[in-house]
């Protein structure tokens, strides 16, 4: 999926620590087998550790990148220990299911912010448009990738007017496996599923749009939905796929899956969507819509909550 630069960055096992104090532009990295990055700690507060094209994870282990306990509550620590993206022309989030199952793969604890410095400057003054800030990334790869990150805004001075580029201004696309959010993307505009592509999670998103044949995961017994702060686009044909614990009984299947607070466009595709039980199609687990609440759960009739 990394096509537009041939050169990556491959680091199995070990742990990167930035040297340089201005940040370290890499233009592909790939992270297996443990391999991870220590935080920084320099006088760079636009990112430490940038990625021109794709961030890939292989291997046989998990890979996991989380914040320092001192930067919680340090907004220029917390900058500093950013993953900056420099998207050549997209950046790619490219995941193996290093785990072979349905666990997570990758967790990104870690703020995303957009590159410093890679910007068009094609309007009449010379300054930075505001659709210029407009960012996306793509999920490929069959793992899952889960995005704990808190919300963090990242003023860049680079610009002539001060612009506050957001993270992830644009459309993150799930190509494949499962994008998990746990943490913030509501600065995002509209996360994008496609066939085969599963969205899950207990964070904040801002809009939603599921293709036909794409999904949405759940866990049996999740507590806490997918806040959804905008509109959510359901296509005919999507599943929901149910993760059952290992000693779980399918007839004791009950979770709580999204909490849309917009609108909802294909509510009786979303409510007539196939259900799955780890891969096996459960005719008796029911969905139930009620203001903007999706859940599920077995029930031994058919009914269907429909407000």
């Amino acid at each position: 999926m990394c096509t537009n630069i041939n050169i990556t960055f491959v680091f199995d096992g070990g742990v990167f620590t930035n040297f340089d104090s201005q940040g370290f532009l890499l233009p592909n990295v790939e992270f297996s087998n443990g391999g991870s990055i220590a935080p920084g700690y320099g006088p760079s507060n636009y990112g430490r550790f940038m990625v021109k094209e794709c961030f890939t994870v292989r291997g046989s282990v998990p890979f996991e990148w989380n914040l320092s306990d001192a930067a919680f509550g340090d907004a220029e620590q917390m900058g500093r220990e950013a993953l900056s993206l420099n998207g050549y022309p997209e950046n790619v989030f490219d995941i193996a299911d290093v785990t072979d199952d349905s666990m997570v793969d990758a967790t990104f604890g870690i703020p995303f912010i957009i590159g410093y410095g890679y910007f068009r400057n094609d309007t009449a003054d010379g300054n930075h448009r505001v659709d210029d800030w407009k960012f996306g990334f793509r999920k490929t790869g069959l793992g899952t990738m889960r995005i704990t990150a808190p919300r963090h805004v990242k003023k860049h001075n680079s610009t002539p007017s001060g612009y506050n580029s957001l993270s992830f201004n644009g459309d993150p696309k799930v190509l494949e496996g499962t994008l998990q959010v746990d943490g913030d993307l509501s600065l995002s505009d509209t996360v994008r599923v496609s066939e085969g592509a599963y969205l899950s999670g207990t964070g904040l998103v801002n809009n939603v749009s599921i293709a036909q044949g794409g999904g949405l995961r759940v866990r049996d017994g999740q507590s806490d939905a997918l806040r959804i702060g905008g509109k959510l686009s359901v296509a005919y044909g999507i599943k929901i796929d149910v993760l059952l614990s290992a000693d779980a009984d399918v007839r004791d299947v009950r979770a709580k899956m999204l909490a849309v607070t917009g609108e909802i466009e294909g509510v009786e595709s979303l409510v007539s969507a196939s259900v799955f039980v780890d891969g096996v199609s459960v005719p008796n687990i029911k969905l139930m819509l009620d203001d903007g609440a999706l859940s599920l759960r077995y029930m031994r009739g058919t009914t269907v909550v429909l407000r």
